[in-house]
């Protein structure tokens, strides 16, 4: 046992230890020589995973072609028998394409179905529409390109800086050659030549009303010039190193200079005392502007900073800190309460008194030197490489880029603009150049005559902005870019077609019959409405099984029961619309339409014809009842209507219509909101309707295809448009010629309709601004300047036309009032108008319906507007770019 042990310890005295580092290198190169031979060697190939890779890849770039190339390949099945009837998803299965990667590939063609909600049509519109959202800028105004027309030399240094006289006469420059000259403004003569500094001269001012100039330079000096002897009068000391920048105060005699001691001085320009030394920039104070209003003095500097300075206390109020480099230049708008500062990463705008950021200007990657500003919007900036920018002030739209040339025999790095102005018209523009030379711009005469036409549209899209801006505040952005994105349409079956071959077809793409949709919602509104009458029931059971020998035992908890009874009948009274109740008593006057006016102050728009001009139509001082009453009727679409659209936020078009084997189209496509008069006037078996404005006839073939009407009379007033809707009944009605008084066409002035009792329903669908129209076509377009005077009268018309539609209507009839315009104006404020003729003239009893409940079935396919008082407005909503479409229903009750 001895021995055994003794072997033992030999044996472990022998082991040789060793330090980790060694330990560490041998386990690497075991482990180098043991995959030594696999390193060339990668792992195989996946087939699968780089099949569903690239399919991915191809539903994401190409999924719209896809689907296009699969609904051709329907469109061309259509005519085999016995189609299989599928959704829109039937399009997708068929592709056997993954839409996104599964645990198991082998599992992709089972879960296509789920994995569609990835890349649907309707997906992928709306995020194309969100991409749109984000690129959306305001328009920038249209400037005219600048032109050189003139270079000046006579300076024997480089040209620092420029001013104008404020009478617009003549101009000084200063120099590197230490003279100050004085030039005239209209033809570029020298006038005047004064000398007196001893270095660079960097800043000059001429006083607005004194005979004063003012100059300051490199050699520390500031100096007032007296113009009618030419002589310096006074001197300014103070400063202790060069003086870059100077500026006047515009409303008191005060002088204030900057420069490189890192300071700005205020000076009294009378007693040549420094009032004020205001401190607390690091660096050279490259750039000093005074404002008549807070903050009256601001400050740029090379230590990346602007201050807005309080004058009377000489401190800072507040300090600016965006820029990133040196900021060299400052500006103030002449009109707007704004500056800007230039600096080598951007040119910024700030809001006075407080400095708050409103936006960059990039794109001029160069040391700018100087930046100059005209009331019509133009911003110059000058860089140290001879470019200059001209942007728009509102937009900041980058719309000239110049290269200003260099004078011959000077080399290309003298091209830099250091200094430049605007005359007093702005239409003048004066540059000071490193290559010793004065240049001044001005407007291209030639580009003036070839400016861009303003089009009717373009002159819609302006007015909208001025009048809608105001009456719909915020939700103006979004029903804008709703009206200027492609339009939404449904499509209306033929009945005297194939229509049950074409309904199958357009369902087999996706779309929905809005009929069926609303079955649906009422189905389900009137389900929800059982289950509440069954818990009020439980409750009044309840309530009366209470024994009054538990009376004191429960009274908290009747307490409670009572309060939770009284809250439910709270809530049952809100859920009146009281906005829509309007007291017989209560004054009802014109003049609540006043709260519309927009602003009347139009800048240069000689043709405009501003909306509240309209308000002269009515008279505020008159009273008169309206009863409005809510319709209790559910909405009733007739069962032969047939009306297809597709589903929200699903873009897709409908195919042209086609002529079947009865040599009539399909289906009339039309907007969407064109739909809800024709549900408005709930058609009964035997009606006689009367279309009063009926071009161009997609209302009127709305109301044929009910089968419905005894009798429809389409009205216009011109010939032209008698022949729109002739053309419509001869494309979708082969024989509607021999229908004699079924179908009949009448060209009469509808304001001078005289046929009182013939009809019980009457559609009123009156002229107007068509905003949609406005703002997509030129042709026909109400905002023409032939036009004016007569969109100035359209609320008039409106009103009159409504008027004879009510003066008619059988008792019990009903009117229906429709527009194609957001207007206040022309909807509610027409219907209150005629309503007030109505009263005044006659002894008919009208009751204005309100449509909110009969509508709600409606609300997931149209976006309906708020606050109206009589009537209900489809508004333009991205995901449902239906309307605009305000329709207002009356009904004759006596």
């Amino acid at each position: 046992m001895s021995t055994r042990s003794q072997s033992a310890t030999n044996f472990s005295e022998e082991v040789q230890r060793h330090s980790v580092h060694t330990l560490v290198f041998r386990s690497l190169k075991r482990t180098h020589d043991m995959f030594l031979s696999c390193q060339g060697m990668l792992p195989p190939i996946d087939e699968e995973a780089e099949k569903i890779k690239k399919l991915v890849k191809a539903r994401d770039c190409y999924g719209l072609v896809f689907d296009k190339v699969e609904r051709n390949k329907i469109n061309m099945k259509k005519s085999q028998p016995n189609h299989p009837k599928s959704d829109s998803l039937d399009i997708y299965k068929d592709n056997h394409l993954p839409l996104a990667i599964t645990d198991n590939p082998e599992k992709v063609n089972k879960n296509t179905e789920t994995s569609m909600v990835l890349s649907s049509p309707s997906t992928q519109n709306i995020a194309a529409a969100n991409r749109l959202i984000n690129h959306i800028m305001p328009k920038p105004k249209w400037h005219p390109p600048w032109k050189l027309y003139r270079v000046i030399s006579g300076h024997l240094g480089w040209v620092r800086c420029v001013t104008v006289e404020p009478g617009n006469e003549w101009f000084a420059t200063g120099a590197a050659d230490r003279v100050i000259k004085i030039w005239d403004l209209a033809t570029g003569k020298l006038k005047l030549s004064l000398t007196g500094h001893v270095s660079t001269v960097r800043g000059l001012q001429v006083s607005p009303r004194h005979p004063y100039l003012f100059s300051c330079g490199e050699d520390r000096q500031v100096k007032c010039w007296d113009l009618e002897h030419n002589k310096v009068v006074r001197h300014y000391h103070g400063h202790l190193s060069a003086v870059y920048s100077l500026a006047l105060h515009p409303t008191i005699d005060v002088l204030l200079t900057a420069g490189r001691d890192s300071t700005a001085r205020v000076w009294d320009m009378r007693t040549k005392a420094n009032v004020h030394t205001l401190t607390g920039h690091t660096n050279t104070v490259a750039s000093v502007v005074a404002h008549e209003f807070e903050p009256q003095v601001l400050t740029g500097s090379h230590d990346c900073t602007i201050r807005l300075w309080d004058l009377a206390a000489g401190k800072t109020r507040a300090t600016l800190t965006n820029h990133k480099k040196s900021v060299r230049s400052l500006v103030l708008h002449p009109k707007v309460y704004m500056f800007a500062s230039a600096s080598p990463d951007n040119i910024k705008q700030w809001t006075c008194p407080d400095g708050k950021f409103v936006q960059n200007l990039t794109g001029h990657n160069a040391i700018v030197n100087c930046m100059a500003v005209n009331s019509d919007g133009v911003l110059m900036s000058g860089a140290n490489n001879g470019s200059m920018y001209a942007w728009d002030w509102r937009t900041g739209y980058n719309f000239q880029r110049m290269q200003a040339p260099v004078q011959p025999g000077s080399m290309d790095s003298e091209a830099g603009v250091f200094a430049m102005a605007f005359d007093n018209s702005g239409t003048r523009l004066i540059t000071a150049e490193a290559d010793k030379t004065i240049k001044l711009y001005r407007e291209d005469d030639t580009a003036s005559l070839i400016k861009k036409k303003i089009h009717p549209k373009d002159k819609a899209l302006e007015h909208f902005d001025d009048f809608y801006g105001s009456v719909f505040g915020k939700r103006w952005k979004s029903l804008r870019l709703a009206l200027l994105s492609p339009h939404k349409y449904i499509a209306v079956i033929n009945n005297f077609g194939d229509s049950e071959k074409v309904s199958q077809e357009l369902e087999w793409l996706g779309a929905m019959n809005i009929r069926k949709v609303v079955e649906a919602n009422l189905q389900k509104a009137k389900e929800l409405t059982g289950e509440n009458n069954i818990q009020e029931l439980d409750k009044k059971i309840k309530k009366l099984l209470l024994s009054d020998e538990n009376k004191s035992d429960t009274k908290k908890e009747n307490v409670e029961y009572v309060e939770k009874a009284s809250l439910h009948e709270s809530l049952l009274e809100a859920e009146h619309d009281e906005s829509r109740l309007i007291d017989p008593e209560a004054n009802s006057n014109i003049g609540g339409l006043y709260q519309f006016i927009p602003a009347t102050e139009l800048h240069g728009k000689s043709e405009w014809i501003p909306e509240s001009q309209h308000y002269q139509y009515y008279e505020e001082n008159s009273d008169f009842p309206i009863n409005i009453l809510n319709e209790e009727s559910p909405l009733n679409i007739p069962s032969q209507l047939q009306v297809f659209t597709f589903d929200r936020g699903d873009f897709s078009p409908f195919p042209h219509p086609r002529s079947g084997a009865s040599k009539v189209s399909d289906y009339y496509l039309m907007d969407g909101g064109s739909i809800l008069p024709v549900f408005a006037l709930d058609l009964k078996l035997g009606d006689r309707v009367l279309d009063m404005c009926s071009a161009p006839g997609g209302k009127a073939l709305a109301t044929l295809q009910t089968l419905l009407p005894e009798s429809l009379v389409c009205n216009d007033i011109q010939e032209s448009r008698i022949k729109k809707i002739h053309n419509v009944m001869s494309e979708y009605i082969s024989d509607y010629q021999s229908w004699g008084s079924r179908l009949m066409f009448t060209q009469i002035n509808a304001r001078h309709i005289n046929e009182p009792d013939v009809y019980n329903k009457i559609l009123v669908d009156v002229p107007c601004t068509n905003d949609r129209h406005s703002l997509e076509n030129n042709e026909n377009n109400m905002f023409k300047p032939t036009r004016a005077k007569e969109r100035l009268q359209l609320p008039e018309i409106q009103a009159d036309i409504l008027k004879t539609a009510l003066m008619n209507i059988s008792v019990g009839g009903t009117v229906v009032y429709s527009t194609c315009s957001l207007s206040p104006i022309q909807n509610d404020g027409v219907v209150k108008m005629a309503l007030k003729k109505i009263w005044e003239e006659t002894n008919h009893q009208i009751v204005v319906k309100d449509l909110t409940k009969q509508f709600e079935p409606l609300k997931s396919l149209y976006s309906f507007g708020k606050g109206l008082k009589f009537g209900q407005m489809v508004m333009p909503f991205l995901p449902l770019n239906y309307g605009p479409l305000y329709l207002c229903k009356l009904v004759r009750v006596k």
